[in-house]
């Protein structure tokens, strides 16, 4: 009832899809249909976001080309989304706690974007959110959760690249705050099998000329993220897009900023919060210092993709969850 009651509600405040990328996504997905050829996955890195691409393609085979399939379905996933994150903070925030983060969601102007471009955002973070509830859950003599965690920060890998990193705050999270190194080993590892099973389905569509799979593909295919003319920048310039945020994104990024400290005081001083908080906090961070520094060549002033504020547009469900928790407390 509430994911139907999210999706009224913004279909009430939404857009018609009119992204060119997105746009292209339904028109590749039909032509997977119409001609079989899977290849066409590796028409560029758009489409090589399988997480993005094959429940669209699966959409398109039940109900064809559609009104509903093109606007009405990033809507429900829109709702998906928003729903699991106020779910999930179901046992750290009170009612009114969890009416303000959903608020906040649903009228930051970024969610409009989630809204109306099929799967990218809304999918890759309603996958993390899955898996941080798995990795939070109480499963103290098997190694099942962890596995379906690091499935479902995978899937978020696959609708992004980035999102990878996503995984990384996982990793640590294991190794320092639950000091579960055995978990963190089986984490890393299934996602690592997952990976190179990506890297074989990416061998066999591209007839094995692409050794290293999607990320070869990505380094060095004819739309490669990286930009080798492309000059070093300044540490400031990497960080004014964090200055020039709208003030309520600056204010959710600043709260974010300052939870750090709170937390390790908060857990020497014996009273640790949730594992659910910690988590988030671990993953979100990881996941802004990845679009700032590491989403770049070795050298981390020499990025590889544009340096624009849309790439931290899927920090900020992290940092409204922080900033509303640390409100009540």
């Amino acid at each position: 009832m509430f994911v139907v009651c999210v999706f009224l509600l913004r279909s009430l405040w939404t857009y018609p899809i009119e992204h060119s990328d997105a746009i292209q996504k339904y028109f590749y997905a039909a032509e997977i249909l119409r001609t079989g050829d899977w290849s066409i996955l590796l028409q560029n890195h758009h489409t090589m976001r399988w997480a993005a691409m094959l429940p669209q393609t699966g959409l398109t085979w039940l109900m064809g080309t559609r009104y509903e399939v093109f606007f009405l379905s990033p809507l429900l996933v829109f709702s998906l989304y928003l729903s699991l994150i106020v779910f999930s903070m179901r046992t750290v925030l009170n009612r009114s706690q969890q009416l303000l983060l959903w608020t906040i969601l649903f009228c930051d102007p970024t969610a409009l974007l989630t809204s109306n471009e099929f799967f990218i955002t809304g999918l890759g973070i309603t996958s993390v959110f899955a898996g941080i509830l798995m990795l939070v859950s109480e499963d103290k003599t098997r190694f099942g959760n962890i596995i379906i965690a690091a499935i479902l920060f995978f899937i978020a890998y696959g609708a992004h690249v980035t999102y990878l990193s996503f995984a990384a705050g996982g990793f640590l999270w294991l190794i320092f705050f639950q000091k579960k190194p055995s978990k963190a080993i089986i984490f890393v590892a299934t996602i690592l099998m997952m990976m190179v099973l990506e890297t074989l389905v990416f061998n066999y569509l591209s007839d094995w000329q692409l050794k290293l799979g999607r990320l070869e593909a990505l380094a060095n295919g004819p739309h490669a993220l990286r930009n080798l003319d492309n000059p070093s920048v300044t540490l400031a310039q990497l960080l004014s897009r964090w200055i020039d945020l709208p003030a309520p994104h600056l204010l959710l990024s600043l709260g974010f900023l300052t939870a750090g400290p709170w937390l390790i005081v908060q857990r020497r001083k014996g009273r640790p919060a949730p594992r659910i908080i910690e988590c988030t906090f671990t993953v979100g961070l990881c996941f802004a210092i990845a679009v700032t520094f590491a989403v770049s060549s070795i050298n981390p002033l020499r990025p590889v993709m544009p340096i624009a504020l849309r790439y931290l547009f899927p920090f900020f469900p992290f940092a409204a969850i922080i900033f509303v928790y640390m409100m009540s407390v």
